[in-house]
This record gives structure tokens, sequence and C-alpha cells, in this order.
């Protein structure tokens, strides 16, 4: 149901195990996608010294959304629809406003793809099992989800302007693919190491849990 989706969503646990989960279906983009979109529409973002103006950090986060998950070269493209595609403003300016909710309607549409089939499958998942066995309730999120998660301005930089055919022709190799995907899953979900020290996706059953801050540059 969608309360049972939402309580996933909304608890840090739960959270972690179905992104576990996720990753072993190959289908962990679709999560990202949503929690980037909750992150940009509440403003959130790692700015360190001030370095950018607000405006400038919006539209960085904004072309890092539209290309690492919308664009036709995206690493990590989301299945939307052409009518969606066609209603997000693009290409965008670097002197144009940029409006927080301008996703709104591919989130949606991600998030009942989620619920629909991802959560009816998490439900059957030894993931599920496991998480069910474990007391969640002292990790509910009762605070707003940018103080859990902070989306990193230099790696949306590296992958801007990495993919924005302005500045170089889109790197879309599977490698460039993988490394991306980890890149952004490492800065949300740091425990969980995708690619091994080959650059190689490790089997479900070899991905281990452990303390790391191990990132693959995009450079």
């Amino acid at each position: 149901s969608q309360s049972n989706f939402r309580s996933i969503l909304s608890n840090l646990l739960a959270l972690n195990y179905f992104q576990k989960f996720s990753i072993r279906e190959f289908s962990v983009e679709n999560l990202l996608f949503w929690l980037d979109i909750e992150l940009f529409a509440a403003g959130t973002c790692d700015i360190e010294d001030n370095y950018f103006e607000d405006q400038q950090s919006v539209i960085i986060h904004a072309k890092y959304i539209y290309l690492t998950y919308i664009g036709s070269n995206a690493p990590l493209q989301v299945n939307l629809s052409d009518e969606i595609r066609k209603d997000i403003t693009w290409p965008l300016e670097d002197d144009c406003i940029v409006e927080r909710n301008m996703f709104d309607e591919a989130q949606e549409a991600v998030y009942q793809l989620m619920k629909g089939h991802s959560f009816t499958r998490f439900e059957q998942s030894p993931e599920w099992k496991e998480c069910e066995n474990i007391k969640m309730t002292d990790r509910e999120m009762t605070e707003p989800l940018g103080c859990y998660f902070r989306p990193n301005m230099s790696l949306m930089l590296a992958i801007t302007m990495a993919l924005d055919d302005n500045c170089n022709p889109a790197p879309i190799s599977h490698h460039y693919k993988e490394q991306t995907l980890h890149s952004i899953l490492s800065q949300y979900f740091p425990e969980t190491i995708l690619l091994d020290n080959n650059g190689k996706r490790r089997d479900y059953c070899d991905i281990k849990h452990k303390n790391s801050s191990e990132t693959i540059s995009l450079n």
C-alpha cells in the first residue's frame, strides 16, 4: 500500500534495505532519482564556503538531475513517458530562473513505478524479511530528508560537465554508467560498495556493508 511504501522511504534502516534490493533488481536508479529530486525540491545541497551563488547552485543541481536521469544520453536514465520528458524545460541557460518543482511530475511517475513494481517484489524478498526482524522504530526520519542526505556539489559538477553536450560528447559507455552509479550511491549510502577494485560490479552476495567513503573519480 501507499502508506507502507511511504514508511519505507521515511525510515533510514528500511530505506537502506530497499536500496540493497533495488541494486539486485537493477532498478536502483529509480530510488536515486526520487531521492535526488526530493533534495532538489527542498533546496538541499552541500556547498562549501558559499563558492556558488544560490541560483547557480540550483541550475547546476537541475542540470545534474536532467543529464543523469532524464536526457537521451543519461547514464542512469529512468523510464518516463515522452510527454513527461517534453514538459521539462531543457536546455537550461545559466541565467534562467529554475523552479524547484520542475521535476515533480517526473518524480511522481517514478514513485508510482517503484510502488507498483519494486515495492511489491521487495515485500517478497530476503531483504524485507531481514528488515522485518530488526526493530526500526528508532530509525524513523523525524527531520527533513536533507538532514540525512546531502548531494555533493563537486560530484554534480563532474557529472554535469562530463555529460553536457556543450562541454564534451556524452560518455555513455557501460563502464561510465557503473562509475556514475557507484559514485552517487556512495554519497547517500556510504556502506554500499557497488564496484570491486577493478571497477566491476560485485555479485549481490558479495556486496558488503562496511564503513567506506570510497568514491570513483568521474574525471
